[in-house]
C-alpha cells in the first residue's frame, strides 16, 4: 500500500504522507510506504532533515497499487495512471473548517 501527496511535495504533503503511512502500518499491521510524485521543495527538505527522516521514494506510476492520497482532492494532481486504479482512498487532513474528510474513489476515473 502507498500513501502520496500532490505533485509538488511541500511540508504538509510530506508530513501527511509519512505520518499517515506510519499510522496505517501500525493500525493494519502491514507495510504502508510513503512516496512522492516529485522532488520536495526546500522547506520539505528542511523538515525531513530536522526530523531525521529519509526522503520518500519518487514515483510517478501507481497502476496496480492500493493507494491513499493525502493533502489534495483535485484528481488532476494524482499520477497520470491513477485512472487505472480500482480504488483510491483520499484523506484530506485540513479543510476550511478544520475538519478531516475521507473520500473513496472507486472504479475508473
Amino acid at each position: 500500500m502507498l500513501v502520496l501527496g500532490h505533485t509538488n511535495p511541500d511540508c504538509d504533503s510530506l508530513a501527511g504522507s509519512i505520518s499517515l503511512s506510519a499510522f496505517l502500518t501500525k493500525r493494519d499491521g502491514k507495510t504502508v510506504t510513503p512516496i512522492m510524485q516529485g522532488e520536495p521543495n526546500a522547506e520539505g527538505l528542511f523538515l525531513l532533515e530536522q526530523a531525521g527522516l529519509a526522503c520518500p521514494e519518487i514515483r510517478t506510476s501507481i497502476a496496480g497499487e492500493e493507494v491513499w492520497i493525502i493533502d489534495y482532492s483535485d484528481f488532476n494532481q494524482a499520477p497520470k495512471d491513477a485512472h487505472e486504479k480500482q480504488c483510491i482512498q483520499s484523506f484530506v487532513a485540513l479543510t476550511a473548517n478544520s475538519q478531516a474528510t475521507l473520500v473513496v474513489y472507486e472504479g475508473s476515473h
